[in-house]
C-alpha cells in the first residue's frame, strides 16, 4: 500500500497499475481507480494511464481528470512524478528546457501539508 505522503514512490506501479487498467478494458469491463480521498493517488494513476494511452501531457491528462472530477489534489511529490514520466513518455513541451536530472530537495513539513524547498537545481 502506498500512502498519500511525500517520500512515497506511487510510479513505479504505474506500469502494473496502466497494464491491469487495460487488460480489463479490452475485455470490456469497468475499472474503478480509488484510494482513501480520491483527490491524490487515484487521481495521479489515472492521470499517468491517460498520459500512456492517449500520448497527452501531463497538463493535459490532469485536465481532463479535472473536467471529470473537479476536487483533486495530487501531492506535490506525485505531480513531480507525473512529470519524470511525461519525460519517459517522450511528451516534454516543446518548451521544456528542464534538466531531466532536475532534482528537488525536501525538509520540513509545515502543518499544510507543504514542504519548504531548500535547494533547486535550475538551467
Amino acid at each position: 500500500p502506498i500512502s498519500d505522503h511525500w517520500s512515497q514512490n506511487l510510479s513505479q506501479f504505474f506500469p502494473e497499475a496502466i497494464s491491469f487498467i487495460d487488460e480489463a478494458r479490452g475485455k470490456n469491463c469497468w475499472v474503478l481507480v480509488h484510494c482513501l480521498a480520491g483527490i491524490s493517488r487515484s487521481v495521479t494513476v489515472t492521470v499517468a494511464y491517460l498520459m500512456q494511452k492517449l500520448n497527452l501531457s501531463m497538463n493535459d491528462a490532469y485536465d481532463i481528470v479535472k473536467m471529470k472530477k473537479s476536487n483533486i489534489s495530487p501531492n506535490f511529490n506525485f505531480m513531480g512524478q507525473l512529470l519524470d514520466f511525461e519525460r519517459t513518455l517522450g511528451l516534454n513541451s516543446p518548451c521544456d528546457n528542464r534538466m531531466p536530472t532536475q532534482q528537488l530537495y525536501f525538509t520540513t513539513p509545515s502543518n499544510q501539508n507543504v514542504f519548504q524547498v531548500d535547494s533547486l537545481q535550475s538551467t
